[in-house]
C-alpha cells in the first residue's frame, strides 16, 4: 500500500494548513509554503528600494515528516498514517506567495511596474478574483520526482544468542557427519517490543525452539535510559502488564552440538536461525553475527566482544 499526502505549509509569513490525505496510489505532498521575500516573475522583489531578502540563499530546505499512529494519539486516529509493513513513495510540489498578485489586495504592486508577461498573468489573475470573489495568490511549483521507497522500522527487534542441544551427538553415516538429537535444539533469544511511553525498547530474554513466537508477558523488565544511560527497572501492574508483542516465529535452529575437535563440553557449534518476522519475511540469523547485540540486550556480565 502507498499513501496520497496533499498539504499545504504556510512558511513565514502564515497561512492556513490545507490536508487531504487519500488512501492508496503514491505519496503526493502539495505543500504550500509562502516564504519571506517571495518568490516568481515579473517585476523585481523589491520594497522602499531594498532587496526583499538580503544575502538571498539559492536554495532551501523543505523537511517533510510522515508520522505513524500510536495508540493514544491526541486527537485519535488517522487512518492514513503510515503502517508496519508497508512501502511508500512520496513527491511534493510547493507553493509560493505570489509578489505580483499577494493575498492581501492592499499590497498589489502597481501595474506600471510590471513587465508584459507578468501583466498578463496579473490582469488574468484579477479578473477571476473578481468573478470568484477569491484571490488565487499562491503559485505553485512543478510535482517532484517520486522518492525513494521507504518503510517504518518494526516496533519489535530480536537478537540471538547461544544455542544449546540437549544430549546431541555426531555419527558418521555413509560417508557424512550426522547431528543425532534427542530433542530439538534451544536458544537464548533477546526479544523487544517498543514502549511508546518511555521511547524506548522493553527486552526480555526467551529461551525459544522451533516454533516459537517471540511474544511474551513478563513481571518487570530493565530499560535503559536514553539520556542518561542508567539501567532502570520497569515492574508490569495488572492495569499495565508489560508484554513484549511480536508476530516473529523461529522456524528452525541449527547449531549447539559439541564440537570435534574439542574435548571441553562448553565449545559447541554456533547457532544459526530461521525466523519469519513480524512483517512476514524469512530471515536467516547468525549467533555469532549478533554475539555483542545479545550481550548489550542481555546485560550479560562477562566480558565480550
Amino acid at each position: 500500500g502507498m499513501g496520497d499526502m496533499d498539504m499545504g505549509m504556510m512558511m513565514g509569513g502564515g497561512g492556513d494548513m490545507m490536508g487531504d490525505m487519500m488512501g492508496g496510489g503514491m505519496g503526493d505532498m502539495d505543500m504550500g509554503m509562502m516564504m519571506g521575500g517571495g518568490m516568481g516573475g515579473g517585476a523585481a522583489n523589491t520594497m522602499a528600494g531594498k532587496p526583499a531578502e538580503e544575502n538571498p540563499v539559492e536554495y532551501k530546505l523543505l523537511r517533510f515528516y510522515d508520522f505513524a499512529y500510536i495508540k493514544g494519539r491526541v486527537g485519535g486516529a488517522d487512518k492514513n498514517a503510515p503502517k508496519i509493513g508497508r512501502t511508500y513513495v512520496y513527491r511534493i510540489r510547493y507553493g509560493i506567495n505570489d509578489p505580483n498578485f499577494p493575498r492581501d489586495e492592499k499590497l498589489q504592486p502597481q501595474s506600471r511596474s510590471l513587465d508584459k508577461d507578468a501583466y498578463t498573468r496579473f490582469a488574468t489573475l484579477a479578473a477571476k478574483a473578481q468573478k470568484d470573489k477569491k484571490r488565487s495568490y499562491t503559485r505553485w511549483s512543478e510535482w517532484s520526482e517520486p522518492s525513494e521507497p521507504t518503510r517504518l522500522k518494526s516496533f519489535d527487534r530480536a537478537a540471538f544468542g547461544p544455542v544449546k542441544a540437549e544430549k546431541s551427538r555426531k555419527v558418521k553415516a555413509f560417508g557424512r557427519s550426522i547431528v543425532v538429537e534427542a530433542d530439538s535444539p534451544k536458544a537464548e533469544v533477546v526479544a523487544s517490543a517498543f514502549n511508546v511511553k518511555y521511547g524506548v525498547f522493553m527486552p526480555t530474554l526467551i529461551t525459544a525452539q522451533e516454533g516459537t513466537v517471540l511474544s511474551k508477558q513478563v513481571d518487570k523488565v530493565d530499560l535503559v535510559d536514553p539520556i542518561t544511560y542508567e539501567v532502570r527497572k520497569l515492574e508490569g501492574t495488572e492495569e499495565e502488564p508489560i508484554t513484549i508483542r511480536s508476530t516473529a516465529t523461529i522456524i528452525d535452529i541449527d547449531g549447539g552440538a559439541p564440537l570435534e575437535f574439542v574435548e571441553e563440553d562448553e565449545m559447541v557449534e554456533p547457532g544459526l536461525f530461521l525466523m519469519m518476522d513480524s512483517s512476514g519475511k524469512l530471515q536467516v540469523r547468525d549467533s555469532i553475527e549478533e554475539q555483542r547485540v545479545y550481550r548489550i540486550q542481555s546485560f550479560a556480565k562477562e566480558r565480550g566482544l
